[in-house]
C-alpha cells in the first residue's frame, strides 16, 4: 500500500541531510568529445550514442532543454512533451507519444540512455517521469539510427538527468495546480574533480475531481506518486571512471475514472498501483583515441489494478510483472581528425508475468525472451557542413528469431 506518511518521513529526512552551500562554477568551463574541442557547444548523444556536438551530429535531434523546461509548469514528461510540436499525445489504455505515423509502441523511451520498461498495451505511461531532475530532453524521430532496434522505428526520446555543480548544493521546491498536483522537489549533491554525487525526491498528489461535459460528468481519479534517484560518478585515474545510477518510482491512484480501450469509452472505479524499480552500474575507460563502455542494467516494473466490480472472467484484481537485464559494451576508436568507428553487443533478457499470462494447471507459464545483439557503426564529418553515419544491427532472439538491419 502506497502511504503518504512513508514519504512524508523520506522528505524530512532528506532536507534535514542536505546542505544548500553552494560554490561558483568556472564560467568557461571546456567540453571534450571523443572527435574535438570545443568551447560552450550543444551537445547530443541519442543520435549515435557518442557524445557530437548538435551542428555535427549526422542523426537529426532536437533538444528540449533546462531553459524550456524551466518556463513551463509541467511536473511530468507527458505533459512537457505536449507542447512540443511533431509529437501527438495518443490515448488507448495509456497516453503514449505518436512520431512519424507510428503508434506509441514504436517509440523508445530512455532515460540515461537506459531504455524503461513497463509497458502496458504497448505503451509506456509518461507520467511516471518527473521533470525535476531533467537537464534536457533529446528526441530523435524516425528509424534514424539502427543502434537502438525495431522498438525505436518510430523514433527515441533519451531523458538525459541533471549533473551536480562544483561543491555542494541543495534546492527545494513546492507547486501547487488548482486542476493538477501538488508537486514536491528536493535536489541535492556534491560535484568535483573525482567524484559527482547527485540525488533527487518528488512528491505528487492530486485530488480526484469531476468536469461537465454537455451532460455529462467526466471524472478523474485521484492520484499520489513519488520518485527517488541517486546518481554516482568515480573518476579512478585519467584512464577509468565508474558510474552508479539508481531510480525508484511508486505511485497509487484511486477513484473513479475513465478508460479508452480500442476506441471503446468506459468507466471504472478502483484503484491501481505501480512500482518501478532500475539501476545501472558501468565502466569506462578511455586511452588515446580508444574508448570502451560496459554497462549491466537492471529493472523491474510491477502493477496491480483493483477494480470494485468483477471484470468479466478476470476477477477484480489483475497483477503484471516484468523484470529485465540488459548487460552492454562498445569500443569507440577515433580514426584520423574526423572519423569515428563503433562496434558493440548486448544480451537482454525479458521476463513477464500476471494475471493475464496465467494458465489453469501451470503455474510457470510466463513469456520469456533472451536476445543477443551485436552492431557497428561508421561516423564521418569530412568538412563542417556535410557529415554523415553508416550502421548495421543484428539480433537474435529465441522467440522471433533472427533480424538484421542497416
Amino acid at each position: 500500500m502506497f502511504r503518504s506518511e512513508f514519504w512524508l518521513c523520506l522528505v524530512v529526512c532528506f532536507f534535514c541531510a542536505s546542505l544548500t552551500k553552494a560554490t561558483e562554477a568556472d564560467s568557461a568551463k571546456q567540453i571534450t568529445d571523443s572527435l574535438r574541442t570545443y568551447q560552450g557547444q550543444q551537445v547530443v548523444v541519442t543520435g549515435t550514442r557518442n557524445e557530437v556536438r548538435l551542428k555535427d551530429s549526422p542523426v537529426r535531434v532536437e533538444v528540449i532543454g533546462q531553459e524550456r523546461i524551466k518556463t513551463t509548469a509541467m511536473v511530468s514528461l507527458g505533459d512537457l512533451l505536449k507542447e512540443q510540436t511533431g509529437l501527438l499525445m495518443v490515448g488507448n489504455v495509456r497516453t503514449g507519444v505518436q512520431m512519424n505515423g507510428l503508434g506509441p509502441d514504436y517509440t523508445m523511451i530512455l532515460i540515461d540512455g537506459q531504455p524503461m520498461v513497463g509497458r502496458v498495451a504497448g505503451v509506456i505511461d509518461l507520467s511516471r517521469i518527473s521533470v525535476g531532475n531533467v537537464d534536457r530532453v533529446e528526441v530523435v524521430k524516425g528509424p534514424m539510427s539502427s543502434m537502438y532496434g525495431s522498438e525505436a522505428l518510430a523514433g527515441a526520446i533519451n531523458i538525459i538527468t541533471k549533473q551536480p555543480e562544483p561543491g555542494w548544493a541543495g534546492t527545494a521546491q513546492a507547486q501547487y495546480l488548482s486542476r493538477g498536483p501538488f508537486d514536491l522537489r528536493l535536489e541535492g549533491g556534491w560535484g568535483s574533480d573525482d567524484v559527482d554525487v547527485s540525488t533527487f525526491i518528488n512528491y505528487k498528489n492530486a485530488a480526484a475531481f469531476t468536469l461537465p461535459l454537455d451532460t455529462l460528468e467526466i471524472p478523474y481519479s485521484g492520484y499520489q506518486d513519488g520518485t527517488a534517484q541517486a546518481k554516482v560518478t568515480w573518476r579512478i585515474d585519467k584512464h577509468w571512471k565508474l558510474r552508479g545510477w539508481m531510480r525508484a518510482f511508486g505511485s497509487e491512484t484511486k477513484g473513479e475514472f475513465i478508460e479508452s480501450v480500442f476506441g471503446q469509452i468506459a468507466s471504472n472505479e478502483g484503484s491501481v498501483q505501480q512500482w518501478d524499480f532500475s539501476s545501472t552500474i558501468g565502466t569506462e575507460w578511455v586511452h588515446g583515441r580508444a574508448r570502451l563502455t560496459l554497462n549491466a542494467y537492471g529493472s523491474s516494473y510491477h502493477e496491480r489494478y483493483n477494480f470494485d466490480v468483477q471484470q468479466g472472467t478476470g476477477g477484480t484484481v489483475d497483477d503484471l510483472t516484468r523484470r529485465m537485464a540488459r548487460f552492454y559494451g562498445q569500443y569507440d576508436l577515433v580514426v584520423g581528425e574526423t572519423n569515428r568507428m563503433t562496434v558493440g553487443g548486448e544480451f537482454l533478457y525479458d521476463d513477464i508475468q500476471g494475471t493475464r499470462y496465467a494458465v489453469p494447471g501451470d503455474t510457470n507459464a510466463r513469456p520469456f525472451y533472451r536476445t543477443g545483439v551485436a552492431f557497428a557503426q561508421w561516423e564521418g564529418l569530412p568538412v563542417d557542413w556535410i557529415s554523415y553515419v553508416i550502421s548495421a544491427r543484428f539480433d537474435g532472439n529465441n522467440v522471433y528469431g533472427e533480424a538484421l538491419s542497416p
